[in-house]
């Protein structure tokens, strides 16, 4: 299958090699999306594709991965590619001991999971990763007690929560923020889409939390990729 990729990458780049910090999507097919570098290769079986990418590329800094399992075998490789980013849909761990070893991803920047399990367990591993910024759990059942272990992860600036209606104010606040600091919190499902612009800004005066919220019949509040965290933040919930 790496020659297939070769083949792909070269035709939809008039047969030269694209910059090789892209976006590789582990899913069904070894196809390239388009020019940008979106690329397909084959699951859900994984290890023997995080091979040929440890061979094709120098490095891969954004990795997606879908409808997959992720062995102990696999981890390894996903260590030495040098992810800053790595997106998980429908995916699954063989065990927690694997789950906790994402924490040996020093470099990463983004964890994004969507429709995965995930225990508050697993998610207080993440907090062994330093550059962590933005992290994305959207549809994956979380609850209050999933949002106690996110609140002691003080290096995030943007976490997204889309379509989990089981979370809480009480949780919401088990976020809050130290002074100097703030935390961008989308949610477009459960009671917290029905906060007032007052209980926003309180949230915000008091806490630190930045929530933008809309209901889920509406556009999706998460944009398909955060806003660079270099971007000025302006709330004004007046």
């Amino acid at each position: 299958s790496n020659l297939r990729i070769e083949t792909a990458k070269h035709a939809r780049h008039g047969g030269k090699t694209p910059d090789k910090s892209r976006f590789v999507d582990v899913t069904g097919q070894a196809v390239l999306l388009d020019p940008s570098g979106f690329i397909h290769v084959s699951g859900p079986a994984i290890t023997e594709q995080l091979d040929e990418l440890e061979k094709a590329y120098n490095s891969v800094r954004f990795l997606a991965i879908n409808d997959a399992k992720i062995v102990e075998e696999d981890m390894p490789r996903l260590e030495k590619l040098g992810l800053v980013n790595i997106e998980m849909v429908k995916t699954s761990f063989d065990n927690d001991e694997v789950f906790k070893d994402l924490q040996k991803l020093k470099t990463l920047r983004a964890v994004i999971m969507k429709q995965c399990s995930v225990t508050p367990d697993q998610l207080r591993t993440l907090q062994s990763l330093p550059e962590l910024e933005q992290l994305t759990l959207a549809d994956c059942r979380i609850t209050d007690e999933h949002l106690k272990a996110i609140g002691s992860m003080m290096q995030l600036h943007k976490l997204s929560l889309d379509d989990n209606e089981k979370i809480t104010e009480k949780g919401l606040l088990s976020l809050a923020r130290p002074r100097g600091a703030k935390l961008m919190v989308w949610v477009n499902d459960g009671p917290l889409v029905g906060f007032s612009k007052l209980k926003r800004a309180e949230l915000l005066r008091k806490y630190r939390i930045v929530l933008i919220n809309k209901p889920s019949d509406q556009e999706r509040t998460e944009p398909p990729d955060f806003p660079d965290l270099a971007e000025p933040l302006n709330v004004d919930y007046n």
